[in-house]
């Protein structure tokens, strides 16, 4: 879905359904059409992603320049979280076999993988919104 196709379906549904929607879900098209263009193109990609995580490296959309700006652009409204907390499985599916090799140091310390996650809710559907994981 094209950032622009993302936009008209959000003022669809507010023009006809405005009365049904709640308080975030006007919040959230409020604060959607207020963001710069490559942070809601990034937005309307990400939300079409299957996951809640993903790597940095593995988001390229030519559309999206410059990413960092876009990201960035989410972070500070807190529809992505530059920090969450991972659970193993994420972790596991997240990284590479070299990478998990890395992460234990002969100290028996764990290094720290960045990852991002969206805090945003996919409207009706319960799950996150798909987030990154910023790669060293």
């Amino acid at each position: 879905m094209t950032c622009a196709t993302f936009r008209q379906a959000i003022a669809w549904v507010v023009t006809r359904n405005h009365d049904l929607l709640s308080t975030a879900e006007r919040a959230f098209a409020t604060g959607f059409e207020a963001l710069p263009v490559p942070a809601q193109a990034l937005l309307a990609r990400l939300s079409m992603r299957r996951g809640a995580l993903f790597r940095r490296s593995k988001i390229r959309y030519a559309e999206i320049e410059p990413l960092d700006e876009a990201l960035s652009a989410l972070i500070e409204i807190g529809w992505v979280d530059a920090r969450p907390k991972l659970a193993l499985t994420d972790l596991f599916r997240l990284a590479t076999r070299a990478e998990l090799a890395r992460l234990r140091r002969s100290d028996g310390a764990a290094h720290e993988i960045g990852p991002l996650r969206s805090a945003h809710r996919r409207a009706g559907r319960g799950a996150y919104v798909s987030g990154m994981a910023r790669d060293k």
